[in-house]
C-alpha cells in the first residue's frame, strides 16, 4: 500500500512539474497575409489542353462551371481521365480572350523589361507572320500571360522598321502610362485579357 501511495505522490508531482502548453498568440485582426502565386504543372494534361488551345478554351469556361462537362476525347489519354487534372489544367489556362487594347501605333512601344516574362525577336517576312506567334504564344503561356505587345523595330539609325520584330509577354495587365517613344517602331499593338 506505501508502494501505491508513493507512486500516486510521485505520478501528481510529476503532473505539476511538467511545462504547461502555452498559447500562440492569434493574429492582430488588420493582419494581412501573403499567399503565393500557385506555379502551374506543366503535366501532359495541361500540355494537352495548350496544344489545343482554340478549342480548350470554350471548354474551360464551361467544364468549370458545369457539372454535366465531359473531357474531350483528344484530352482523355493525357489527362487519364482525371477531373481534378483536367480542372487544374484549366485553372492554368486562361481563358478570358485576349482584345486589343493599344495601337497599331508608329513611334512607340510598351516596354518595361522589369515585367516581361518573356521577351522574343526575331525577323519575319511580314508583320502579320510573326504576329500570330506572338498571340499563339501568350495563348500557350496560359494564366502567366496577361498582357503582350508587339512591333517592328526600328532600323540602324533609328530609321522607320527594320524587318525585326520584337514580342513582350507580360503577367500584369496592360498599364498605358508605361507606353514609352520609340523612334521608327511601326505598328505597336497591346492585346490583354479583360
Amino acid at each position: 500500500m506505501l508502494f501505491h501511495a508513493l507512486l500516486a505522490t510521485f505520478a501528481i508531482s510529476f503532473a505539476f512539474a511538467s511545462p504547461q502548453p502555452t498559447a500562440t498568440p492569434a493574429p492582430a485582426p488588420d493582419a494581412l497575409y501573403h499567399l503565393e502565386k500557385r506555379a502551374c504543372n506543366a503535366d501532359n494534361c495541361l500540355r494537352a489542353l495548350q496544344n489545343r488551345a482554340s478549342s480548350a478554351i470554350p471548354f474551360c469556361s464551361t467544364y468549370t462551371t458545369s457539372a454535366t462537362a465531359t473531357i474531350p476525347t483528344w484530352a482523355t489519354s493525357q489527362c487519364a481521365n482525371n477531373p481534378t487534372r483536367v480542372t487544374s489544367a484549366c485553372n492554368c489556362l486562361a481563358t478570358e480572350p485576349l482584345k486589343k487594347v493599344y495601337g497599331p501605333t508608329d513611334n512607340t512601344n510598351y516596354t518595361v523589361y522589369s515585367q516581361a516574362h518573356n521577351i522574343n525577336s526575331r525577323p519575319a517576312a511580314s508583320w502579320q507572320e510573326y504576329f500570330d506567334q506572338c498571340y499563339q504564344m501568350c495563348v500557350w503561356y496560359g494564366s502567366e500571360c496577361q498582357t503582350f505587345s508587339y512591333a517592328e523595330m526600328s532600323g540602324p539609325n533609328g530609321t522607320p522598321g527594320s524587318g525585326n520584330y520584337l514580342c513582350y509577354i507580360y503577367e500584369t495587365p496592360f498599364q498605358p502610362e508605361l507606353v514609352a517613344n520609340a523612334p521608327g517602331w511601326r505598328r505597336n499593338v497591346v492585346y490583354t485579357r479583360l
